[in-house]
């Protein structure tokens, strides 16, 4: 069977597989939070021109974790256009991008003159990594997905440039490939050094002219970002008080600890969740990630731990200053676990036997983990909708009130009531909407009020 599948198109097996392996999150019929609503909130209030004005623009923004990400937000702009009528268009989307992304990693990885079968499988490991399953299943988290992208689309062109053919168009390539990527998502700022895997595989192209060039295309984009959004850095750096984006190194053990556990934690779909959890088991999530570095060292030399550490850290270098943690930002460093299990699991080592069993293993934990978190999504959107179905139809037939309250039953998911109304003022076509979460001991203050309360099968009704 395996045979079959390294004979067969590479470019065929991984699109197949992406269809396959992620269908709960096409059929997701519903969202994962907020942040995708209120896109479609405001285009249905402004029109489509208006969101591309405001949306898609650069701005200085108050701290620098302010999204400033004008290219994601223009193609969340077209997402909302889809939203209501057709989830399945924006899902299979969302996971069309993610295979693009799988393809480049393996053109990359046989570029770079890895065996065709690790690439392959690092592709195919990459698809279903736990690490990439929030970024895909989330619309709005698509900036990760993209910057992602484009610096493999950079990186790709880079390594021709300096080691093949040196193109102009290459160049070319490369500049816009930064430029779209910090545009992007800010996370983009650390792809630069992407380039050291061209120094990994020949070390001499440090002193060409052509490596420096490349470097200095690449930085140009974001040295000028950098610069134009200096005051919002410094008062991210400066400020104690700047919201979720407040940064302190003091924050960067307990991340770093937090997102190698990650992966291999099955049970846990949204990372700040790993407060719930045993500690022996986050422990034991670590060393499995550890063993992965320590399984490279050994089968390679000890010098590919110290690359795996590397790179998984870079990608999410930018986020381990912040106080909380966030799953769809360890996408890149999917690409590192990814193509690491592959070159344990095919290695030709002495000791291949045992690496194999033990890397098939790992695989698998990767897999109930994967399969856990898109059950989660899925179930995550499908409560969602019937909320949003069933608080319109209540809405509806009581005389489209401004004031509308909630009560939540006991068990009944508060999270995703707070996800459907939290920065928004609209119910279906009515907006200007005020809406609040009642206590249990609380009750309606006017009869002009609505009072709807949310139960345990995510229903939103208006109990008598």
């Amino acid at each position: 069977m395996f045979k079959k599948i390294w004979d067969c198109n590479p470019y065929i097996v991984i699109f197949i597989s992406s269809i396959l392996l992620l269908q709960l999150l096409i059929a997701n019929p519903g969202y994962y939070s907020h942040d995708e609503l209120q896109k479609l909130d405001y285009i249905l209030s402004n029109g489509f021109e208006s969101y591309m004005k405001n949306y898609v623009s650069i701005h200085i923004g108050n701290e620098f974790g302010s999204p400033v990400r004008p290219f994601s937000f223009a193609v969340q702009g077209v997402y909302a256009l889809f939203m209501e009528s057709y989830p399945i268009v924006v899902h299979l989307l969302d996971v069309l991008t993610h295979m693009l992304v799988a393809l480049l990693l393996y053109k990359l990885i046989v570029q770079f003159g890895v065996n065709k079968k690790i690439a392959l499988l690092s592709s195919l490991i990459f698809i279903f990594n736990p690490n990439t399953v929030i970024a895909i299943g989330w619309s709005a988290a698509l900036m990760d997905r993209h910057y992602v992208l484009f610096a493999l689309v950079a990186l790709l062109a880079a390594d021709k440039y300096i080691r093949f053919d040196s193109k102009y168009l290459h160049l070319i390539i490369v500049f816009f490939s930064s430029i779209i990527a910090i545009l992007s998502k800010e996370t983009a700022i650390v792809t630069p050094a992407l380039l050291i895997i061209v120094l990994i595989v020949q070390f001499k192209y440090i002193k060409t002219k052509k490596f420096w060039t490349v470097s200095i295309l690449w930085l140009i984009p974001i040295v000028f970002y950098l610069l134009y959004r200096l005051p919002a850095l410094l008062t991210s750096f400066n400020s104690s008080n700047v919201g979720a984006y407040s940064t302190s190194l003091l924050n960067v053990p307990e991340n770093i600890w937090i997102y190698f556990a990650y992966p291999f934690l099955t049970n846990i779909t949204e990372s700040i969740s790993w407060i719930f959890l045993d500690m022996s088991l986050i422990w034991i999530a670590v060393m499995l990630n550890v063993f992965v570095s320590l399984s490279l060292g050994f089968i390679y030399k000890f010098k590919f731990s110290i690359y795996y550490l590397f790179f998984y850290v870079l990608f999410i270098v930018p986020v381990l200053l912040l106080p909380s943690t966030g799953g769809h930002y360890l996408y890149g460093s999917g690409l590192v676990l990814s193509t690491a299990l592959a070159a344990i699991i095919l290695t030709d080592n002495k000791y291949k036997i045992f690496f194999r069993i033990t890397g098939i293993l790992l695989m698998f934990v990767l897999i109930t983990h994967s399969y856990n978190l898109q059950k989660y999504v899925y179930q995550r959107g499908s409560c969602m909708n019937k909320a949003m179905i069933t608080m319109e139809s209540a809405y509806l037939s009581s005389n489209r009130p401004k004031y509308v309250s909630f009560k939540v039953d006991q068990g009944a998911p508060l999270h995703v009531l707070r996800s459907i109304i939290t920065g928004r003022d609209r119910i279906g076509t009515n907006d200007s909407i005020v809406f609040k979460i009642l206590n249990q001991s609380e009750d309606v203050t006017s009869k002009d009020e609505l009072l709807l309360t949310m139960t345990q099968n995510c229903s939103v009704i208006k109990k008598k």
